[in-house]
């Protein structure tokens, strides 16, 4: 706080604390982003070390794709019943549906494209 010219104590402004929140934000975002790369990079160069033990987990995956598919599956429904929960809310007014059903679709096409992928041999080597 600064004092001003009488002598009384002022509050910082409105804008000063926005940015410093949004700022905090922003940063807390970067290295959350910049962690993740840090470990996928060293998972890539630990699989690149270690050609054998890759090969196994990938063999490992795909014996076990019908059950990571159901895992899938059930990560699906429980975001569709939370969408369903806040659409059904009593406090869902009808300016928010409008985005919240635009995020529902962008989030079937985005979970389509990616089973689609998954599911697809276009990739697997013959």
């Amino acid at each position: 706080m600064s004092k001003s010219k009488t002598g009384s104590r002022q509050h910082p402004s409105r804008r000063t604390r926005w940015f410093g929140y949004r700022a905090g934000r922003v940063l807390k975002l970067s290295a959350l982003l910049v962690a993740m790369m840090v470990i996928t990079l060293t998972i890539a160069h630990w699989g690149i070390g270690h050609p054998q033990e890759s090969a196994t987990l990938r063999d490992w995956m795909h014996s076990t794709r019908h059950s990571w598919l159901a895992w899938r599956f059930a990560l699906y429904a429980a975001l569709a019943w939370g969408f369903l929960r806040i659409w059904q809310s009593p406090g869902c007014r009808p300016e928010y549906k409008a985005p919240l059903r635009r995020m529902a679709i962008a989030s079937a096409l985005f979970i389509l494209t990616c089973e689609y992928a998954q599911l697809s041999d276009g990739g697997t080597p013959s």
